[in-house]
Formats: structure tokens, sequence, C-alpha cells
């Protein structure tokens, strides 16, 4: 069965001049489209790291592209010299110890290992990313998806955090993404909430975009002409209100058809 339907899935492909599914439900950085509505929150992302600005919070409704964003950066960061990037993509962190081990041991070049207790695993911590800014005046980020499950004692690690800093700025990085709950969350921890350098929301797209977006994944999964006529992108947009995620399954879902 599952022979008869991957034939079954190349074929429809094909006929359709695809090489590739390219509305595969998925956070995807190689579908990812970067529309106008989402440029000003990439480039924030982009001055917070590199300016060394310690801590940003981008918010939004679901299904907007928070974590392909999030994803699309990770990967971008991670390809780069002098940075040590990390991406937690489920930051249900329950206590300030559980952030500081996970966090550490997320980091593949200082890979942190765990302590007995939090004191010990924060100086561990920071005697890492200290010896790592020396050796290297590298630059560590960590990006954690979904941080509308902080707990108030877990912001405590991000509090710590920030507050470690060299000459240059900020020795850590840290982009939070989250739901808007998120803002509930970090409003509930004030001396957390004061220390976000910039706190941003990634809208929905616009129709241009949308338009733009589906022609980018059809490009990038092998076509290079239009598959919906100009009412067919006008009907998508106006079903989905412009949110990425259901523009991908309506599409999804209408080529299954």
């Amino acid at each position: 069965m599952t022979d008869q339907f991957s034939e079954w899935k190349v074929l429809q492909l094909d006929s359709l001049g695809l090489t590739e599914d390219p509305f595969v439900p998925t956070a995807n950085p190689r579908f990812f489209y970067l529309g106008e509505e989402h440029r000003p929150v990439y480039r924030m992302i982009q001055s917070v790291v590199m300016q060394r600005r310690g801590l940003m919070l981008i918010t939004g409704r679901q299904g907007t592209g928070k974590t392909s964003l999030a994803r699309l950066v990770y990967n971008q960061l991670y390809e780069l010299d002098g940075i040590e990037a990390s991406m937690i993509e489920i930051s249900n962190f329950r206590t300030r110890m559980q952030a500081a081990q996970i966090v550490g041991a997320s980091l593949p070049t200082l890979h942190v290992p765990s302590q007995r207790s939090y004191i010990k695993q924060m100086s561990l911590f920071k005697e890492k990313i200290t010896n790592y800014y020396i050796e290297t005046e590298g630059n560590v980020v960590v990006i954690l998806d979904d941080c509308q499950a902080l707990t108030n004692d877990a912001l405590q690690f991000i509090f710590e955090t920030y507050n470690f800093d060299a000459e240059p700025g900020k020795l850590v990085q840290i982009i939070a993404v989250g739901t808007d709950d998120a803002l509930r969350v970090f409003a509930k921890n004030p001396d957390v909430e004061s220390r976000i350098f910039s706190t941003m929301s990634l809208n929905p797209l616009g129709l241009r975009s949308v338009i733009e977006m589906i022609v980018h994944r059809l490009r990038t999964a092998g076509r290079s002409s239009h598959l919906l006529t100009d009412d067919a992108y006008e009907a998508v947009f106006e079903l989905t209100s412009g949110l990425p995620r259901d523009v991908v399954r309506l599409c999804g879902t209408a080529m299954d058809i």
C-alpha cells in the first residue's frame, strides 16, 4: 500500500511539473518565503544578534510562520563562523534549573554538562561562555520557540543570562518566539520584561505576499510557471486571511483533489 501511494504521489507531482511536494505542512526553511510583512522582524533579529542586544521577543497568532522564521534564522546562524547557535523548539521549562541544563546542553561547541545544583550549573555555563568569548570573540545565540510555555521560575534563567555581559555587549543573545500569550508571560516578570530590547509581532501576509509565497514554493519544488489563476489566488487569500500555515494547508488539499 505504501509503495502504491508513493508511486501515485510521484505521478501526481510529475503531472504538475514538480519534483517534490511544495505544500508539506512542516517548517522547512527551503520553502519559507520572507514576505514584506515579515522582513522588519527578520532585520531586527539580525540587529539584536550582531549588535549583541541581549533579548528579543517575537509574538504572533498561530500559523503566522513564527517557527519557520526561527528555523530560517537558526540555519543561517549555524553556518556562520564566530556564532554558537541553538534552537529549542518547545521551551516548556518548568524550572530555572531545567532551563539552564537544556540550553547548556543544546550548544554544540560549549556543551555544558548537568550539575547537581543551579548555582553550579550557572557557574559552569558562564565559565564556558566566557572562555568561548575570550578564545574566539564568538557570539552565543539561543532561540526559544513556544516561549509562551515558560514558567516564571524559568524566566529567572533568562534574567541571569541577560545580565551576563562584557565590553561589546551581551555575551548571550536570546530570541524568544511565541504566541501572543507570551506577552502576558513576560509581563508577570517585570525584571525580565524590562530587559527586552525589542518586542515585535509577526502579522499575516497580504494578497501580494500570499501570491509570491505560493510561487516561491512552486519554484522551489521545480515548477517555473503559475499553477493557480488570479481568481484562485484571491480565493486562497480570502479563505486563509493571509495565514501562511493555512495557505499551505489549503493549497496542499487543493492539489490532492
